[in-house]
């Protein structure tokens, strides 16, 4: 396959004919069927094939190979391995694992493949259609080594990018793929592909016990779900689906036959497998729902579930009835007369061209696997490779989304069984979370026929041509690649740049990310070969520089280094002797050498002005060096040229050991009359590596000099690096630098200079600033560096003639330097950073340190202040609306009124933005009373939604919303400001009224990308939380067309309309007026929840309608979709707004009701509810539920789950489910109220705590109710309640295993679709 792939972009620029025929040689060459347990003449030598033939008798094996030793096994196994994979891998796009692994299925059955290339492809008005997009992927998967992408087909589906990130069910998946590929096959030549590999046939069949009479339904699958527990193997859990069952007693059969009276019997049910089709999915039933939880939680279960490689289910397969045959024989005889030759060829091809006679039995052919729990996990899958020329199967291979990969038997199936793990040889309780969840097993009869790859002359022309295409493509973009790998981009700084830089940011000297901030320096484009000298043309040359009138030798190129702290300290050399040296001696080996995007900064040291330095180094003054190393010995001998006048010498030793020698070093230095000066330092170890010797205090001339170094332990690897002689600059005369006043020239390069970088603290201004650079010599002292700022100063600073204080900048603090220290022993380096400041700060002044200066700027960050608009983002309101768009008398009622004006809600995902007093909807009366027309209470509807899913548990207010930049901004900014300060100095910058401005937060969690968050940041953050303590300086604003103290005031709601039983019907999330009544939002909420649900009724029965025109309805899909079926089927019932509703606003955190409203409603639908709805911090959460009037002596009970182990050291309360309320009479005692919960909730007595705290009273604290035989409200009455929220009775049971919330749970999911056009 390789090879094919190496040479493909030959084969596709020939003709289309020279395509075709170098495909036919690629086929398999025989398609008989293969009978279990022979071996197979591929018609091919032996020597031309992939794998050697199978001896009779013997299975189908992972190993093709039959060896006689371990030697050959072995290498039967290696050339296994290295043998090409039959398809590339998948990137998974978000969270795409589940169809990766359904399109590797699938695309492993070449009968399916070959169905899919032979769809037509319709043109969609230029998009890419789902044909085509699959086409071309499976096209990638098989002639491409490199991953592919599926994001042009999830664009077909019509998913937007948000949709990638949502995980969904395998097996649901897979049901929609096929359908919607059957439908686009109708009418071509595909047609009936998908149905005859995976359409099975079988009856429901219904005896009498007195075998009177028996009823046969037929039906048909697409794929058989198996319960889990309590079976171990996968034919015990398929024979469980064949077991009969008895309906007797109240459950009696209705037998109904022609020109009889219906009459019940005692019966026998049970289901028939007739056909099974050549391709068997078995979907695992690993996810079940927990019906004894109150939000019919999901659960994942792990148990043992074995199935074997090769699976006989003749026992199960009855085939077809023999009346039945006979009858269709009859029929055909019949009729073959009157069929032309073009029907008869219809019905033969949607017979299909698979076996009918032959015996069921399968082979594994592929497992997808899920591993993790309900709430989290992944997909992958193994495929069983299949040979074509020999029709066997090989080696086991892994698809892991893009990583593929060979695995053994063992691997690929019996480790993902499911149940305990075994640890050490021993079981153990823990279980696997890895477990088979899709089996796909191929009718053996018929795998050369499935399995086999679709011949190359079926791909169509336009797949070859798109390859030459990309290929050409590829190649291209190689080139530009090799290109800009051949490049380098050059940042060049100069002063002024720096200068600007330290400006606007006090804290740092350098840019850390320069290499993205090509606008603060010089950008010059070069290629890494190019000569130093060729480069340097170049920037003399640059526009930039040309006022400078530079040429290449009046200045000097130093590298930043690739580290954090970018500093300038790699000089790059250019003189006579390395002029031909090539860029690429300063670039990385590993890294910038070989990258696409590599860029460098470099500082531009101009000539200066500044007087040179006096020189004090007298080493080049050595003219005669004589040196003994002994055992324990090290002696040297210098003479000087002419006699100086010394005052100082410095050893730098080097160590080669680990050891810890004790040193003593002995100097000596002889005058002109023969005296002498003795030194010493003794008792030294490894640890020194300078010794510095201040000598010769009476400055006598002294004409040589030695040194003697003693070891007091074994011989240790010891050796001095260097030796620096130190003199008065009046001492070297001959050794001082030539200078003319005023004339700028650039410091010479040499290995005992550093270039130092100054800045100067003024107590004045309060402000740092950047003085320039200078190179200065290690021997020099810092307070010489002092005298190097005052001259880069200017004349008239207060820092020329006051004393300055030297400190060096690391890392973004400054440490103390001793102005006796020399730069060498202070371990400066070229690049470093020196901030002067006075010694003596001036009497009154803000900061006396410039150490305070920079604590104090360390609370400012840099933050960059987007400026956004919201846009229109579509909203379910316009569920509401006619098909013309326009409102309906209905739509109008939505907003809880009868007008003919037109809508005022604003629908727009921002908060009062289209909202006006011209065009605001008028409404009745709040709380229901005649009147004057008043303003729609609903300001913005953020949610309208029949899904039960949206439960109002969710308190994240706002959804995704589009928005549009306006402006950018950069201001420094103080991590203690508050809310209201951040406005002001987002209004400063801005010119907009601080007043009107709301602030976001920016949304991390978006791929790729920042947005804000959705919803606003709070009023009372602080700025350090708005930019998550400075580690995120980015956030965003908006303007307000209200000041932000109304908008903030308006009443936030999420409200959900439930039924008696506390089952979700519609959710709204809603920002209200001012001083709205919640008899205003019940009536306006119940409306429009009347007509969501009506047109919702409507759409499902035209749903209906068109399902109930297919023939292929599903028997065994039934059993898995029956609870979501059911549950939606309550939800599309016929709503009528009831007399009397309770109003439940939910304390969220806590789990538990708050508060109680009653609201009732009058004949006219009007709701009679004064309550005013009272914005808080965080929104409203509200539950609508239908109940009767309270009578005199009954009282309303607040109710919830919760689980709370009281023998537990500090049990923590967990509550779950939704609150509910019970109404009870007010003399119930506690022992009846546990009744009245176990009996509304379904919670098996077993399961509550059978101790006094199966109930408790849960207020601020948790309370025991000791006496079950008191009335409950006394407990009430006399308990005090510091939680602000009506006591709750809570309800103690174990808290179900898997939390809500789910992605297998229907309700929390978004619903799976692909789009038909």
């Amino acid at each position: 396959m390789n090879e094919r792939k190496e040479n493909i972009l030959s084969s596709v620029s020939g003709s289309d004919d020279g395509v075709a025929g170098s495909g036919a040689s690629m086929e398999a060459s025989s398609t008989d069927t293969m009978q279990p347990s022979t071996s197979m003449d591929s018609g091919q030598g032996a020597d031309n094939a992939l794998w050697s033939e199978e001896p009779q008798g013997r299975n189908n094996s992972c190993l093709p190979f039959e060896v006689e030793s371990d030697t050959a096994a072995a290498a039967a196994a290696e050339a296994v391995e290295d043998l090409p994979l039959p398809s590339s891998g998948l990137i998974n796009e978000g969270c795409t694992c589940y169809m990766n692994s359904l399109l590797q299925l699938l695309f492993h059955l070449g009968y399916f493949r070959n169905a899919v290339y032979r769809m037509p492809e319709n043109n969609d008005g230029g998009r890419r259609t789902i044909p085509q997009a699959l086409k071309e992927l499976f096209f990638h998967m098989q002639e491409r080594a490199t991953p592919g992408h599926t994001k042009e087909l999830t664009s077909a589906f019509g998913w937007e990018e948000k949709e990638l990130f949502v995980q969904h069910d395998i097996q649901e998946m897979a049901t929609l793929l096929r359908d919607n590929l059957e439908d686009r096959m109708k009418g071509s030549a595909a047609e009936g592909s998908i149905n005859q590999l995976f359409e099975g046939r079988g009856e429901q069949v219904v005896t009498t016990l007195d075998k009177a009479y028996v009823s046969r339904s037929r039906d048909t699958f697409y794929d058989i779900h198996l319960p889990l527990t309590p079976y171990v193997t996968l034919i015990d859990s398929l024979r469980s689906l064949t077991d009969k069952e008895q309906l007797v007693g109240d459950n009696k059969y209705r037998v109904e036959e022609p020109g009889k009276e219906p009459e019940y019997k005692d019966a026998e049910k049970s289901y028939e497998f007739r056909r099974f089709p050549p391709v068997i999915w078995f979907h695992l039933q690993r996810f079940d729902m927990n019906l004894m939880s109150p939000s019919l939680e999901m659960k994942k279960v792990n148990s043992r579930l074995e199935f074997p490689l090769e699976l006989c289910l003749q026992e199960f397969e009855k085939g077809e009835d023999a009346s039945e045959a006979g009858a269709k024989q009859d029929e055909s005889r019949n009729k073959g007369n009157e069929q032309s030759t073009e029907q008869q060829q219809q019905q033969q091809h949607q017979q299909g061209p698979f076996s009918t006679d032959s015996p069921a039995i399968y082979d594994l052919q592929g497992v997808i696997v899920h591993r993790g729990s309900v709430r989290s996990g992944h997909y992958y899958c193994y495929i069983r490779e299949w040979d074509p020329v020999h029709e066997r199967f090989a080696r086991w291979i892994e698809y892991d989304d893009d990583k593929v990969t060979v695995v053994s038997e063992d691997f690929a199936v019996s480790n993902n069984f499911g149940g305990c793990v075994a640890r050490q040889g021993r079981p153990s309780s823990f279980m696997a979370t890895n477990n088979a969840y899709i089996l796909s097993y191929v009718r053996r009869a018929d795998c050369a026929k499935v399995l086999d790859p679709p011949p190359r002359d079926s791909i169509p022309q336009s797949m070859w041509k798109a390859l030459k295409r990309e290929l050409l493509e590829e190649q291209h973009q190689q080139q530009v690649e090799d290109e800009q790998r051949r490049k380098v981009s050059l940042l060049i700084f100069t002063d002024n740049h720096i200068r600007e830089y330290v400006e606007e940011f006090q804290r740092e000297t350098f840019p850390r990310e320069v290499r993205t901030d090509s606008t603060s320096g010089i950008l010059l484009e070069a290629q890494k070969l190019d000569t130093v000298r060729s480069v340097y043309d170049r920037v003399a040359e640059h526009k930039q520089l040309r006022d400078l009138h530079l040429g290449p030798n009046d200045f000097r190129l130093w590298r930043f280094p690739a580290t954090r702290w970018l500093r300038p300290s790699i000089p790059i050399k250019v003189s006579a002797r390395h002029e031909d040296a090539l860029m690429t001696a300063y670039l990385d080996k590993n890294e910038e050498l070989k990258s696409s995007t590599t860029s460098i900064s470099l500082y531009l040291q101009l000539p200066s002005t500044l007087p040179p330095l006096p020189v004090t180094d007298a080493t080049p003054l050595i003219c005669e060096l004589q040196r003994q190393e002994g055992l324990n010995e090290i002696q040297c001998f210098m003479r000087l040229r002419h006699p100086t006048e010394l005052d100082g010498v410095t050893l730098y030793l080097e160590y080669g050991s680990a050891r810890d020698p004790r040193l003593f070093v002995y100097l000596e230095l002889f005058e002109l009359d023969g005296s002498s000066q003795e030194y010493n330092k003794g008792d030294c170890t490894n640890k020194q590596t300078e010794f510095r010797f201040e000598v010769n205090q009476a400055a006598r001339p002294i004409r040589s000099l030695g040194y003697r170094i003693e070891m007091s332990k074994a011989p240790t690897n010891v050796r001095v690096r260097e030796v620096r002689l130190s003199a008065p600059a009046t001492a070297i005369p001959s050794l001082q630098p030539k200078y003319r006043p005023g004339e700028a020239r650039l410091p010479e390069l040499k290995d005992d200079n550093v270039l130092i970088f100054f800045k100067y603290f003024n107590y004045v201004t309060r402000r740092l600033t950047y003085a320039g650079s200078a190179m200065v010599p290690i021997t020099a002292t810092i307070k010489t560096c002092g005298n190097v700022l005052r001259q880069l100063l200017d004349a008239g600073s207060d820092a020329a003639t006051r004393p300055i204080q030297m400190l060096e900048e690391r890392h973004g603090k400054v440490y103390l330097l001793s102005n006796n220290a020399r730069i060498g022993s202070s371990r400066i380096i070229s690049g470093a950073v020196l901030v002067g400041q006075q010694e003596e700060p001036p009497l009154v002044c803000h900061y006396t340190r410039v150490e305070d200066y920079l604590s104090e700027l360390s609370n400012t960050i840099h933050v960059r202040i987007v400026h956004v608009k919201f846009g229109k983002n579509p909203t379910p309101f316009a569920l509401m609306l006619d098909s013309n768009g326009d409102s309906s008398s209905s739509s109008i009622a939505a907003c809880g009124a009868g007008s003919s004006g037109s809508s005022g809600i604003n629908a727009t995902g921002r908060g009062g933005a289209s909202v006006s007093s011209g065009d605001a909807l008028t409404a009745g009366n709040e709380g229901g009373g005649g009147g004057a027309a008043e303003k729609c209470p609903v300001v913005e509807l953020v949610l309208s939604t029949a899904n039960e899913g949206k439960e109002c548990a969710d308190t994240a207010f706002y959804t995704s919303r589009r928005f549009e930049v306006i402006r950018e901004y950069a201001l420094p900014m103080d991590i203690r400001w508050s809310y209201a300060k951040v406005c002001e100095a987002v209004g400063g910058v801005s010119g907009y009224d601080p007043n009107y401005i709301r602030l976001y937060r920016a949304d991390t969690g978006v791929a790729g990308q920042l947005s804000p968050e959705a919803n606003p940041s709070l009023g009372t953050v602080t700025f350090a939380d708005l930019v998550n303590g400075g580690r995120n300086p980015v956030f965003y604003f908006e303007v307000l067309p209200e000041p932000r103290r109304l908008v903030e005031a308006m009443p936030r709601v999420i409200a959900t309309v439930r039924t008696e039983k506390n089952e979700p019907l519609y959710t709204e999330k809603l920002v209200l007026r001012q001083n709205t009544t919640f008899g205003a939002l019940v009536q306006g909420m119940l409306e429009r929840c009347a007509l969501v649900l009506q047109r919702r009724r409507g759409a499902d029965a035209d749903a209906a309608a068109a399902a109930s025109s297919r023939a292929n309805d599903h028997t065994a899909r039934s059993s898995a979709n029956g609870a979501a079926t059911e549950s939606s089927g309550g939800a599309t019932a016929t709503f009528t707004i009831g007399s009397h509703y309770l109003i439940l606003v939910l304390d969220v955190a806590a789990g538990a009701i708050k508060e109680i409203i009653e609201a009732p409603m009058t004949p006219e639908g009007r709701c009679n509810c004064q309550t005013l709805v009272v914005a808080e911090r965080k929104p409203l959460t509200l539950s609508l539920v239908p109940a009767q009037p309270l009578l005199a002596e009954q009282c309303r009970l607040a109710c919830c789950h919760g689980d709370w182990r009281h023998g537990m050291d500090r049990p923590q309360l967990c509550t779950f489910g939704q609150p509910f309320v019970v109404t009870v009479s007010d003399k119930i005692t506690v022992a009846e109220a546990r009744e009245v919960l176990l009996a509304y909730t379904g919670v098996s007595p077993s399961e509550v705590e059978s101790s006094k705290t199966g109930v408790m009273m849960y207020t601020d604290e948790i309370l025991y109710l000791p006496e079950w035989g008191l009335k409950l409200f006394q407990y009430w009455h006399c308990t005090r309640n510091n939680s602000g929220r009506i006591p709750t009775l809570l309800l103690n049971h174990e808290r179900p295993r898997e939390k809500p919330g789910s992605r297998y749970v229907a309700q929390n999911t978004p619903a799976l679709w692909i789009s038909r056009r």
